[in-house]
């Protein structure tokens, strides 16, 4: 999570966390999908093991992949590859 003060910085934040990833220990929904939460106000305590706290105002949200296998997803041109990435959701 970044936000811009005329350069691109990691956001502090109380709970010091700066990624959102499996070794976080997300809690998966009881139909096996995960939601993440990328908001400045807690998403209520049930919910936090999958929130990253983000500014109260614009933010860069950044997907950093480690693909398993010998060759990468293609993702190009978009929509038409063997592999998108999952919608981002504004939820207000």
């Amino acid at each position: 999570m970044y936000f811009d003060d005329g350069g691109w910085w990691f956001y502090p934040n109380a709970l010091n966390k700066f990624t959102e990833s499996m070794r976080d220990h997300p809690k998966f929904n009881d139909d096996g999908a995960l939601t993440l939460y990328f908001q400045h106000e807690s998403p209520g305590a049930d919910k936090e093991a999958n929130w990253l706290p983000s500014p109260a105002g614009e933010f860069l949200l950044t997907l950093r992949m480690y693909w398993p296998k010998e060759e990468s997803p293609t993702i190009l041109p978009l929509g038409k590859g063997d592999w998108t990435p999952p919608a981002v959701m504004k939820v207000k």
